[in-house]
């Protein structure tokens, strides 16, 4: 049995860009699995990315036994919470299979 998407936003670290005189907020969101596999994949990537403004970083770790942090999706917007939202939303719209 395992328990795959959960959601934690990472140390309130909110990283600030000047942008075209616009103060822009990045906000991350961690992707932690728990359970036991040597055959992790990720899928509906592109649902993940399909908000404009945000990325997804993938962890290459081939093994997980108990809980494991696998991504990190990032949120940018010029307002902290909407920052913090689109980074949600990235990681719940991804899919792991162990």
């Amino acid at each position: 049995m395992c328990k795959v998407g959960a959601i934690s936003t990472a140390q309130e670290m909110v990283r600030v860009e000047q942008s075209q005189n616009t103060m822009v907020k990045i906000q991350p969101s961690t992707h932690v699995v728990e359970g036991h596999s040597q055959k992790v994949a990720f899928g509906k990537i592109e649902n993940a990315l399909a908000e404009p403004d945000t990325q997804l970083r993938l962890f290459g770790k081939p093994i997980v036994a108990g809980k494991r942090r696998m991504a990190v999706g990032l949120g940018r917007s010029t307002d902290v919470e909407a920052a913090r939202a689109k980074a949600r939303g990235v990681i719940a719209a991804l899919e792991t299979t162990l």
